[in-house]
């Protein structure tokens, strides 16, 4: 089985975690593995966003466990340029010609605008969002997919879809 590989990044708030759980739901359910970086960083590993940061390991072994077992892996996450622009090099390395890379194109209004309808709207506000905030934050090398405000998540869900194919 030749996997293929969904990556979504972009900043808090942008909508990645909604485009990626559509997503899932679009897909057959036992073919498709969803990984999250706060899920990993977060809740799994319970450490802080910086450089060599044991979220990259894990990211990697998770990946090549699912490689080959999954038609389809969905990896979303923030995944700072300055933090992670390693591990994605190496993923890109790894899963060249088989993955799609796409970047939340947000602006920190619109990024909030958006925030203030997640569930977490409560834990971390404006102050946070800007000190978290990375205007343009994409990689070349990724050749990541611009998704822009103006797209609605039924629109994402159906161009990403539409690459996959």
């Amino acid at each position: 089985m030749e996997t293929q590989l969904i990556l979504l990044r972009g900043n808090s708030g942008s909508g990645k975690t909604t485009i990626a759980q559509l997503l899932r739901a679009k897909l057959p359910a036992e073919s498709t593995l969803l990984l999250s970086q706060d899920t990993l960083r977060r809740e799994m590993l319970e450490v802080k966003d910086y450089v060599d940061n044991p979220t990259s390991a894990l990211l990697w072994d998770l990946l090549c466990f699912g490689d080959g077992r999954f038609s389809t892996i969905i990896v979303e996450g923030i995944f700072k340029k300055e933090v992670y622009e390693k591990i994605l090099a190496q993923i890109a390395q790894h899963f060249a010609g088989r993955y799609h890379a796409y970047y939340f194109q947000l602006t920190l209004a619109e990024t909030f605008q958006r925030h203030q309808t997640r569930s977490q709207k409560s834990e971390f506000g404006l102050e946070e969002l800007t000190r978290w905030y990375q205007a343009e934050d994409t990689l070349d090398f990724l050749a990541e997919t611009l998704l822009l405000p103006q797209q609605t998540p039924q629109a994402i869900v159906a161009q990403i879809l539409a690459d996959l194919n």
